[in-house]
């Protein structure tokens, strides 16, 4: 089935996604008093993210598997991290599976790539530093930054609108 990425679609699901992930920051962030290995862990992801500039990106292959790789590696750290939250790991499962329609978008641009590359440092530091609210704020301007890059490359009304596999 193909179908459309609408921008009303993305905007509704960033609400929800921003929601999710400041909470999902704040809890990693706050575990790391109770387990040295998550503080290391994210220190470790802070560290390769920070690694990630348009040097790196233009060695990866086209589709940038080695980028989409680290960004997963992320995922599972903070999914970790939430096992005494499992609806809430839950519930960003679910919005994982959409989201992976709209990063496509930013795939071919290696300038927001490392941008992202670079916040998801400053959300991996946070994390790491067991501060909750700098990795909520960390999490917020990333998502503002990754929304506002999305609506950048969706067409606009009446123009040939990128078709995504469902």
């Amino acid at each position: 089935v193909v179908s459309e990425i609408e921008a009303d679609d993305v905007d509704a699901l960033f609400e929800l996604r921003t929601a999710l992930d400041e909470q999902a920051a704040r809890l990693a962030a706050r575990r790391v008093a109770n387990s040295a290995s998550v503080g290391e862990r994210f220190s470790e992801l802070a560290a390769r993210f920070a690694a990630v500039d348009r040097t790196a990106l233009a060695a990866d292959d086209p589709q940038r598997h080695g980028y989409y790789a680290l960004v997963a590696a992320f995922d599972a750290a903070l999914d970790n991290s939430l096992s005494s939250s499992p609806y809430l790991a839950a519930a960003i499962q679910s919005t994982r599976v959409h989201l992976a329609r709209v990063r496509r978008l930013a795939r071919d641009d290696d300038d927001r790539l490392a941008r992202s590359a670079a916040e998801h440092a400053a959300i991996a530091r946070a994390i790491a530093d067991g501060d909750p609210e700098r990795a909520a704020a960390a999490t917020r301007l990333h998502l503002h930054e990754a929304l506002t890059s999305i609506h950048t490359h969706l067409p606009r009304s009446g123009e040939n609108r990128p078709k995504e596999q469902a």
